[in-house]
């Protein structure tokens, strides 16, 4: 089953709406109730299905800030890729990338986007735990 089917799987769409439910059908990153949700995983762990996370490892965010976050992810691993192997070194330039990607898609210091930090933070790490491995 590709992960596209995976997420039409009846089991994800319970588990999403759940999620959204929980989060009282608002953004967890700017608090916005207009606009379309999505789930996001903060992290992905290999061998589990979508519908398999914990909740705390899910959420809600509207189109616009799960835009965000996903380009600053791809940009941030961009830069990541770019890096020396030393993994302290990269991990530190990926942190600049990762301030730099935020500006670059439109966060400013006032939007605070904690989760947008957390995920890049996680997504950084296991990037340099590729490297290293």
């Amino acid at each position: 089953m590709t992960y596209s089917q995976k997420l039409r799987d009846p089991r994800w769409q319970k588990k999403r709406l759940e999620v959204m439910e929980m989060a009282e059908w608002k953004c967890y990153s700017c608090g916005g109730s207009e606009r379309p949700l999505h789930v996001h995983h903060v992290n992905y762990f290999k061998g589990l299905d979508p519908w398999d996370y914990e909740n705390d490892n899910l959420r809600s965010l509207c189109d616009l800030c799960h835009g965000r976050l996903e380009s600053a992810i791809v940009y941030s691993r961009a830069g990541l890729s770019k890096m020396p192997s030393n993994a302290s070194r990269q991990l530190s330039i990926a942190v600049l990338y990762a301030a730099s990607a935020f500006k670059r898609i439109g966060f400013s210091e006032g939007d605070n986007p904690p989760i947008e930090i957390l995920a890049l933070a996680s997504h950084l790490v296991g990037a340099v735990q590729d490297v290293e491995s």
